[in-house]
């Protein structure tokens, strides 16, 4: 099911209107990476997965969501920066199938 849901989120792309070229540095939408209140966007469990994953040193990195039905938490390793997801079940997904920025 995650995986459908990931499947699904678009990736938007900024235009740069002088050459018509795509502009792939800067996709954001003016939105926070994190919001102030992250317990309206994840449930207990992912709340849960977070706290402990936090304890074993990583850190929320941003809530991907392009509406409230695709609502994707990503986290990072501090010292690795390796990135994973929480499912909706509050599983760790470590080699998520999702496009990242480097």
């Amino acid at each position: 099911m995650l995986q459908a849901v990931l499947n699904t989120i678009p990736s938007p792309v900024k235009i740069n209107s002088k050459n018509l070229a795509f502009d792939s540095d800067e996709r954001r939408t003016g939105v926070a990476p994190i919001p102030e209140s992250i317990d309206l966007y994840l449930n207990d469990a992912q709340m849960e997965a977070l706290q402990t994953m936090e304890y074993f040193g990583w850190q929320l990195a941003f809530i991907r969501r392009s509406d409230l039905n695709n609502i994707i938490p990503v986290i990072q390793h501090i010292q690795s920066k390796e990135f994973a997801v929480l499912d909706t079940e509050g599983d760790i997904i470590r080699d998520p199938d999702i496009g990242l920025r480097q």
